[in-house]
């Protein structure tokens, strides 16, 4: 792909907003039946949290939840941004419509790889948080600067691009990127512009390389999410306040020559 360094430097802005993420909300319920009183439960959350990896420097002051995409490192294929041999990265999308977009590929993704299919839909409970994040210098990839590598930015299943740009931005002190969804343009909720001008957050992910990112306060619960998913597709029943709306996904938006894309 060459070296685009050059052109990290001089697309380099100030990234300033706020960012949702969906996590599921089990492990709490999971951890709970095991004691008996909210002391005991604290001290039994202490211990898993001890038993877990070091956090990132830099990412000591922040809430578990801010904190623990940092403290990982990628899966076997790496991630979009990520490859096999760097730190975690914290992603989260622009607004809960692409979050949501995210999370039914993963989930599509996870239940197709069953050995077998499940007889019955499978039920799973999460929550949307979100969080402020100002990442100096930054990389906003669905500016125009761009334009020209927007088709490998969105490819669907390879990442190799994306991974090398990366590692580019980080050795370049790049702290965030924003960029397109691939799985939101896939769904259709988002396309690419067709000439320049103003892109808003829907179809918008975000990566943070360094926790200095994220502002140390506690993430605020946005929604509850129930989810059930089948081979075929996912509904998510989102409750956010006193709103409660439900979103389906069929698993032929995600498709790519047919089959369902690995992520890397």
């Amino acid at each position: 792909m060459g070296d685009l360094r050059g052109k990290i430097r001089e697309s380099a802005v100030r990234l300033l907003g706020r960012l949702y993420r969906i996590i599921e909300s089990q492990e709490e319920v999971a951890t709970r039946s095991l004691v008996d009183s909210l002391q005991k439960q604290e001290i039994l959350e202490n211990l898993l949290e001890q038993s877990k990896l070091v956090r990132l420097p830099g990412s000591e002051q922040l809430h578990y939840l801010l904190a623990t995409p940092f403290r990982y490192p990628p899966l076997p294929w790496g991630s979009r941004f990520g490859g096999t041999a760097e730190s975690g990265i914290f992603y989260g999308s622009k607004t809960i419509d692409t979050v949501l977009i995210e999370a039914a590929y993963y989930r599509l993704l996870f239940i197709n790889d069953m050995h077998e299919a499940p007889a019955a839909p499978v039920a799973s409970f999460h929550q949307i948080f979100s969080a402020k994040y100002c990442a100096d210098p930054g990389v906003r990839l669905q500016s125009e600067t761009w334009r020209h590598h927007w088709p490998q930015l969105t490819h669907p299943s390879q990442y190799g691009f994306c991974q090398t740009l990366g590692a580019q931005m980080r050795e370049s002190n790049v702290q965030g990127v924003e960029a397109f969804s691939a799985r939101a343009l896939m769904a259709g909720i988002c396309e690419l512009p067709s000439s320049g001008g103003g892109v808003g957050g829907e179809g918008i992910n975000v990566a943070l390389f360094d926790p200095a990112t994220l502002l140390p306060r506690a993430p605020t619960i946005e929604a509850e999410v129930t989810a059930e998913t089948t081979i075929e597709g996912i509904s998510f029943l989102v409750k956010s306040g006193n709103s409660v709306s439900t979103t389906t996904f069929e698993k032929s938006v995600f498709l790519a020559s047919g089959t369902l894309p690995l992520p890397a």
